[in-house]
C-alpha cells in the first residue's frame, strides 16, 4: 500500500509538472519575439528555444499518465 501511495504522488507531480512546463513553453513560444524567446528559454529552462521546452515536457506528462494508470490498476486489484 505504501508504494501505491508513493506512486500516486509521483503520478500527480509528473502530470502537473509536465503540463505546466508545456504551458509555459507554449506561452514563451507564442507571446514573445524571437530574441526574447531564446533568452527566456535559456534563462529559465536551460534550453535552446521554446520547442525544446515543449519536447522535454511531453515525456514527463506521459510518464505521469502511465504511472497514474498503473496506480489505478494496483488500487483496484484485490490481493
Amino acid at each position: 500500500m505504501f508504494f501505491v501511495r508513493v506512486g500516486s504522488v509521483v503520478a500527480w507531480l509528473a502530470t502537473i509538472g509536465g503540463a505546466l512546463k508545456f504551458a509555459i513553453g507554449f506561452f514563451i513560444a507564442s507571446s514573445l519575439d524571437r530574441e526574447t524567446m531564446i533568452a527566456a528559454s535559456k534563462h529559465y529552462f536551460n534550453a535552446a528555444n521554446s520547442g525544446e521546452i515543449i519536447n522535454e515536457s511531453i515525456p514527463v506528462f506521459l510518464f505521469g499518465i502511465v504511472i497514474g494508470i498503473l496506480v489505478h490498476i494496483a488500487k483496484n486489484s484485490k490481493t
